[in-house]
């Protein structure tokens, strides 16, 4: 048994270096250093960094057993043998990948494949799976195809069978405006589903996208999420921190509403970093902590996070945050 059950999206990300200036023009070569492989989605980056906060967890995703899918096998096994239990491994399919573009001093740039996420569905979620858990979080609905579809009716389907079980908490991922995911009924989607949401974990940009709101500020998106059915809205706000909001029927904080701002730590990259600030919500949240609490440790780990180019390596053990913690 877990604490924490991990599912929906994974890839293995691809970081070329850059060794200077990049301009990207047709017909161009730029010459680059060393490729560097690491877990990305939700699945691989919360999942890994809840373990090196001392948290169980079981994670739920689809690979291929593609050479990339075996790559993303063994970084995560390389973590814990317990990460790649639940992994869908089908044979002949290919494994989900981005390419990470980051020049110096520019803002970074993905090139994804969907891959085997595609068929992510809530059949890959039993009931015996969140046996024990405490917290089901769910990631990137976007770039899992069946989720979207038909207005959102599967993941809202799952979000109701997990609440029953565990508190329930989703993070998005800003879809590619001229994909089917881009197309999708977002606003529908988020009404059909957020009814069964404890935790809503999502951008500002994704935010004003979905909800076709581009000018509203900050807590008019929330309100609307929040009349929606969600029961907290944890707003992630880049460089500025979180801004949260609770419903009065929350099952968590009722009413409650709080601000954290970053930890001013030395950017390297931000690469995953949401995904690693939500890993530190959630694990304060698994040991009890208030509203406050979970913020200030999500700051925490999502500081930690940028000091390294992908999201893991830079996040040391939960002792080490909070001794940050006690001293900020």
């Amino acid at each position: 048994m877990a604490e924490v059950v991990v599912a929906g999206h994974i890839c293995l990300d691809l970081f070329p270096q850059f060794l200077g200036d990049a301009r990207f023009e047709p017909g161009r070569l730029i010459e680059v250093g060393h490729a560097h492989f690491e877990t990305g989605g939700c699945v691989a980056n919360v999942g890994r960094v809840l373990t090196r906060l001392g948290v169980s967890v079981r994670l739920i995703a689809r690979i291929g057993d593609d050479p990339f899918g075996e790559i993303v096998h063994d970084i995560l096994k390389g973590e814990s043998s317990a990460l790649v239990k639940d992994l869908v491994i089908t044979e002949g399919s290919a494994t989900s990948y981005s390419m990470v573009l980051s020049p110096v001093g520019k803002d970074r740039i993905f090139l994804h494949m969907p891959g085997e996420n595609r068929y992510f569905s809530g059949t890959d979620v039993p009931n015996s799976a969140l046996r024990g858990a405490k917290i089901f979080h769910l990631g990137y609905p976007p770039l899992l195809e069946r989720m979207f579809r038909d207005g959102g009716a599967e993941m809202a389907d799952l979000l109701r069978r997990v609440q029953s079980k565990a508190i329930t908490s989703l993070d998005m991922s800003l879809p590619d405006p001229d994909s089917e995911s881009g197309r999708a009924p977002w606003r529908e989607i988020l009404a059909r589903a957020l009814p069964f949401v404890d935790l809503f974990f999502p951008s500002e940009p994704e935010l004003r996208f979905m909800l076709g709101e581009p000018d509203l500020d900050e807590p008019g998106l929330i309100d609307i999420c929040l009349r929606m059915g969600a029961g907290a809205v944890i707003l992630k706000r880049g460089d500025r921190g979180l801004l949260a909001s609770c419903s009065d029927s929350s099952r968590l904080w009722p009413g409650l509403r709080a601000e954290q701002p970053c930890f001013p730590f030395a950017v390297v990259g931000t690469t995953g970093s949401g995904d690693a600030t939500i890993a530190g919500f959630l694990a304060a949240l698994v040991r009890g902590g208030d509203l406050a609490i979970c913020l200030r440790a999500a700051c925490a780990v999502g500081a930690f996070s940028v000091t390294s180019q992908d999201a893991v390596t830079g996040v040391p053990s939960w002792t080490e945050v909070e001794t940050l913690l006690s001293e900020a």
